[in-house]
């Protein structure tokens, strides 16, 4: 009795042909029969469990990361992390721009936001290494949800 590839056994159930009593018997011996296969049965499996995200991860994915201002303020994209987009809160009205410097404007200019609303900002910032964005014109009691995702490059 011995396992043989699919590709085999498809061989052996061509149009016309009779299998051997030997070649059904190495067929059943190949395939897995309700109940019998385990997690190590099936390639890639036990890997892909060990490299999936942990549910912090996946909050953090889903929910964002909130972080609450009383004044200007900066954010650090981890490496290898793509921020894509924004939810500013800001305390009151204010003017809040963002930028790769203190008080710069560099990646959004000056934008009028309501406190009354939140802003989705679309970024699409990557960080090869740790990137750090400023932002400035932020009220007291201002939310930033920030929303980013880890990139593999390789």
């Amino acid at each position: 009795m011995a396992q043989q590839t699919k590709d085999i056994v498809l061989q052996w159930f061509q149009e016309g042909d009779y299998p051997t009593e030997q070649q059904f018997r190495d067929f059943f011996d190949s395939i897995f029969w309700k109940g019998q296969a385990g997690v190590r049965d099936i390639v890639g499996l036990v890997e892909a469990l060990q490299n999936k995200a942990g549910k912090g991860e996946v909050d953090a994915f889903i929910q964002g990361d909130r972080v609450v201002y009383n004044d200007n303020g900066f954010y650090d994209i981890p490496e290898g992390f793509l921020l894509e987009k924004i939810i500013v809160l800001p305390g009151m009205d204010a003017n809040i721009q963002i930028g790769s410097y203190e008080f710069g404007d560099d990646i959004a200019v000056a934008m009028p936001m309501s406190a009354t609303y939140g802003e989705v900002q679309v970024l699409n910032l990557y960080a090869k290494t740790t990137r750090r964005i400023y932002f400035s014109g932020l009220p007291a009691n201002s939310a930033i949800i920030f929303f980013k995702r880890k990139v593999k490059t390789a």
